[in-house]
C-alpha cells in the first residue's frame, strides 16, 4: 500500500473540527458569562471568620493563618 498524501493534504484545522462538531460561530449563551468577583475582604470586613446564611442553612467561612479560605456547612 503506497500513500501518496502528504501531510498538508491530512492536516485539519481546529476550525474545520469546529465546524464539523456545529459549534462554530456560536452564540455564547447568557449563562456563560463571568460570574462576578468580590474582593474577600468586602466579605470578611477584617474578620476572621464569619458565618453566611443561604436558603435556611448557616455556612461558615473562615480565613486560615496561610490566607486560604474555607467554607463549612
Amino acid at each position: 500500500m503506497h500513500n501518496s498524501q502528504t501531510v498538508e493534504e491530512t492536516a485539519v484545522t481546529a476550525d474545520e473540527i469546529s465546524d464539523q462538531a456545529g459549534q462554530k460561530n456560536s452564540p455564547t449563551p447568557e449563562s456563560a458569562k463571568e460570574p462576578a468577583t468580590i474582593d474577600s475582604e468586602q466579605i470578611l470586613q477584617g474578620e476572621q471568620e464569619i458565618l453566611i446564611s443561604h436558603e435556611g442553612a448557616l455556612y461558615r467561612l473562615r480565613r486560615t493563618r496561610s490566607g486560604k479560605l474555607i467554607l463549612h456547612k
